[in-house]
């Protein structure tokens, strides 16, 4: 409402058992644009997000880990990059990206020595590829997940790949990463 555009927001609920279809359907009760898509058993978080992608209407795709580690606000920083590529992500990766409340070391570890083999292996050039805030153009994300096989860890890294070999641009921007342990 803020940003004077209009949005949907889709919760995808991947089995679950922490009250969120409850709240999110209560909240779509008030407001139609909130939707809760749900599907029972746990399929991955990348099955989850293609489910997202694929029933989404608008002209932009974000998805956003739902601990908003990553606060909504960096929405705008995303949207600006879109104007000369045809996705953005977030980075906690990169010199201007602020972490003000950083993972347990051994996650960072983890993480790092990923991206490391991911920039070695498949995808140079990009430093964070699992930070779990991203933008596409609408064609762009159906196109690219419809193609997807991964349904779990590293999907975004197969997700960034298909969209490189299509010919797509990725533009890694700094976010603000506020980690959630809850």
């Amino acid at each position: 409402d803020e940003w004077g555009g209009t949005a949907e927001v889709l919760v995808v609920d991947d089995g679950s058992s922490d009250g969120t279809a409850a709240l999110v359907k209560a909240k779509g009760e008030a407001d139609p644009r909130v939707r809760l898509l749900e599907y029972g058993s746990n399929r991955g978080k990348g099955y989850a997000v293609g489910l997202g992608v694929s029933e989404a209407v608008g002209e932009q795709i974000l998805f956003s880990d739902a601990d908003l580690s990553t606060p909504i606000e960096e929405y705008t920083r995303l949207a600006a990059a879109l104007e000369s590529a045809e996705i953005a992500i977030g980075s906690r990766a990169l010199p201007d990206s602020r972490l003000d409340k950083r993972q347990p070391l051994y996650r960072e570890l983890m993480g790092r020595s990923f991206n490391l083999l991911v920039q070695a292996l498949v995808f140079p050039g990009i430093r964070d590829t699992q930070c779990g805030f991203k933008l596409f153009r609408s064609e762009v994300a159906r196109e690219t997940f419809s193609r997807r096989v991964i349904d779990g860890f590293a999907f975004d890294v197969e997700i960034l790949f298909i969209a490189r070999k299509l010919g797509y641009e990725v533009a890694e921007i700094p976010v603000i990463w506020i980690n959630d342990e809850a």
